[in-house]
């Protein structure tokens, strides 16, 4: 089915200039948009993504969210956050976290015999205040949102218990240990809500394997790995020397890979749908080392 979304609900400027960031960190959108008949699970392509073969969801239905994944380090291709990936989700969370810790600390004082003129409000939901290590043992910064698999669930679960000041739509904003006054893009919204909350993701190497942005899998396997993993059968191109395992789908590819690449007869079997989104002439490459 189409639906036509009420841009001013979202608070889009108008009803064909869709912003992701109005309308999914919206938890109306979650809830509204679909039907209770309607699969949890929700796949988002952006005009500039395209699926390589055939893609079976019963792989990825436990997880919260399924994403390419991101580079350790802040680039020309990334430059947000300035800290990169593997600092930045942990500096964010923390900041989030500060009516939390605000709250947590005046208890602490309350239990000593402190007295306090007002008391803060008890957040609605008690979240981990240690964010769970990241950029090793495979555990990579998962994900970029353009060609995504998500749950349902999960998205209400993280707009609800750490909402953005001005888009979430919740009503319970005052009541909230967790708060998100600064913007950043939705995708690194949710990759870091979601890791926050010990929400079921994929290690970097499965998620590498359904869709690349800039990263391929054995790309993911040199920044995030100490040790060899089974390769797992997916379609492999030769160039440069290497051999590159080709996920299920991409992510703009023209950005981050070579016209040289892209262009590879190779290339085009192991992924033939891609011709029809890309043109050499969009290409946005800029070489950039691991």
């Amino acid at each position: 089915r189409v639906i036509f979304l009420d841009h001013k609900k979202y608070h889009m400027r108008a009803y064909d200039d869709f912003d992701a960031n109005a309308a999914f960190l919206n938890v109306h959108y979650w809830k509204d948009e679909f039907l209770e008949a309607d699969s949890d699970i929700v796949l988002v392509m952006q005009a500039d993504t395209v699926l390589c073969r055939d893609l079976d969801l019963t792989s990825y239905q436990q997880y919260a969210w399924v994403g390419a994944v991101w580079p350790p380090k802040a680039s020309v291709n990334f430059p947000l956050p300035v800290e990169g990936m593997c600092r930045g989700m942990p500096a964010r969370w923390k900041s989030w976290l500060r009516p939390q810790r605000k709250w947590e600390k005046q208890q602490a004082g309350i239990a000593k015999g402190e007295h306090f003129d007002s008391l803060l409000p008890t957040p609605r939901k008690l979240l981990n205040s240690t964010f769970p290590t990241i950029c090793e043992n495979g555990i990579a910064p998962v994900g970029n949102g353009g060609l995504s698999l998500r749950n349902r669930t999960w998205l209400i679960q993280a707009i609800e218990s750490c909402p953005h000041d001005k888009l979430s739509g919740v009503d319970h904003f005052e009541t909230v240990g967790c708060k998100v006054l600064d913007m950043d893009n939705e995708d690194f919204y949710f990759g870091t809500i979601l890791r926050g909350m010990n929400a079921p993701l994929p290690d970097g190497y499965e998620a590498s394997l359904f869709s690349s942005e800039s990263l391929w899998p054995e790309d993911i396997l040199e920044l995030y790995y100490d040790k060899e993993k089974d390769d797992a059968g997916a379609p492999k191109i030769s160039f440069e020397g290497r051999a590159l395992s080709v996920p299920i789908g991409f992510h703009k590819p023209w950005a981050y890979q070579s016209n040289d690449l892209l262009l590879l007869d190779q290339f085009e079997d192991a992924c033939p749908l891609l011709r029809y989104i890309f043109e050499p002439e969009q290409s946005r490459y800029q070489s950039e080392k691991l």
